[in-house]
Parts: structure tokens; C-alpha cells; sequence
């Protein structure tokens, strides 16, 4: 009788030969030792690796990119341990530790795979560059700029009503960090104005 291997499972003690009775572990979980019974043997981890189908040990997310899949988002799972594979950080994110994050306030990225969190660099003078910019000159300082999130709700005696949601309202009040009078040098600080994973 041959036990299952790693990476592989039975449901009874061994087989005949390696393939008989055994099979892969489920992506986003691991099987590090031989004779494993259960598919779900070991929870892949945090958000910096991932376990395809029959892993036998984690493996790490490339630099620039974030882990996906799992329980993400399932109740009674709170941190996505069960993570099945990878993306790369778009324009206006960068990717860190398997996480992605928007570009802060006042700097921009338009490159693939980023992995710096100050991004491709800050806006250009006279600009603004709100959370997630993909270039130097999102928006001429003075400019209208309405978050996403942002709904109308009326004039109340002759001044806008308009009445943000909460992440709407953080993310203007982060963008408004980026506004730099024309000719002036890049400011702010960049752990005021990480927003977090997306």
C-alpha cells in the first residue's frame, strides 16, 4: 500500500499505486506531508502567499502583485487565509506584502506592477492628484473635483448640500492633501494618505 504523497490525498489509509485512491488538495489550502486524509489540511496564510491545487507548501506572491480568491469576504472567515492566486497592481495602485493599495493623495502611477508606495512620483505643480492617479496632472488646482461617491442633495440657503458618503468624504479630504500652489515642491506625508488595501 502506498500512502498519498504531498500535495495529494486519500480517503483511506493508502493505494495500490501512487494514483490509485489519492487526489489533489484544494487550492488555497496545503498538504505538507505524505498520508494526508484531508484536503483542507493547512490554511495557505496571509496575504503575501497562495497555494494552488496540491500545494505542498505556500508560495510567495511576486513582487507588484496581490493575492486573490479564497473565502474572501465569507462570513466567519475575517482574514482571507484560503488565498488561490495572484494579479498585478494596475495603474494607480501599487501592490505590497500581496495587498493592494491606491496610489496616495498627491502622487500618481500609471506603471504595471508597482511596488513602491510613493508610486511613479508626485503630481506637477499647479495640480492635484487625488487617491489613485494615473497621471501628474489629474486635476489644475482650482479645479472641480468630485470624489467618487459623491451625490448632489441640493442647495440649502444659497451653499451646497452636497453630502458625501463616509470613504467619498475620505477620499476628498485626501485629495485635498495633494493641492500644491502652482511653482510649489511636492508635499505631504505619505502614511496620512494611504487609504488602506482596496
Amino acid at each position: 500500500m502506498f500512502p498519498c504523497p504531498a500535495g495529494r490525498y486519500g480517503d483511506r489509509r493508502g493505494a495500490a499505486s501512487e494514483s490509485g485512491g489519492c487526489a489533489n488538495c484544494e487550492a488555497g489550502w496545503y498538504c505538507p506531508h505524505e498520508a494526508n486524509t484531508n484536503p483542507r489540511a493547512v490554511q495557505c496564510g496571509g496575504s503575501g502567499v497562495y497555494c494552488i491545487i496540491g500545494s505542498t507548501a505556500p508560495l510567495p506572491v511576486p513582487e507588484g502583485h496581490y493575492s486573490t480568491g479564497g473565502f474572501e469576504g465569507v462570513p466567519g472567515w475575517p482574514d482571507n487565509t484560503t488565498r488561490t492566486w495572484f494579479a498585478p497592481a494596475m495603474g494607480g495602485h501599487f501592490a505590497v506584502g500581496g495587498r493592494l493599495y491606491q496610489c496616495p493623495a498627491g502622487r500618481y502611477g500609471n506603471r504595471s506592477l508597482e511596488s513602491n508606495p510613493l508610486c511613479e512620483g508626485p503630481c506637477e505643480a499647479g495640480h492635484f492628484c487625488p487617491p489613485g492617479s494615473v497621471n501628474a496632472s489629474a486635476y489644475r488646482c482650482g479645479e472641480a473635483y468630485q470624489p467618487p461617491g459623491y451625490e448632489q442633495r441640493g442647495i440649502i440657503g444659497g451653499t451646497n448640500a452636497g453630502l458625501p458618503s463616509t470613504d467619498a468624504r475620505r477620499l476628498f479630504d485626501a485629495g485635498i492633501a495633494g493641492i500644491r500652489a502652482p511653482g510649489s515642491a511636492a508635499t505631504g506625508s505619505v502614511s496620512s494618505t494611504l487609504l488602506g488595501p482596496v
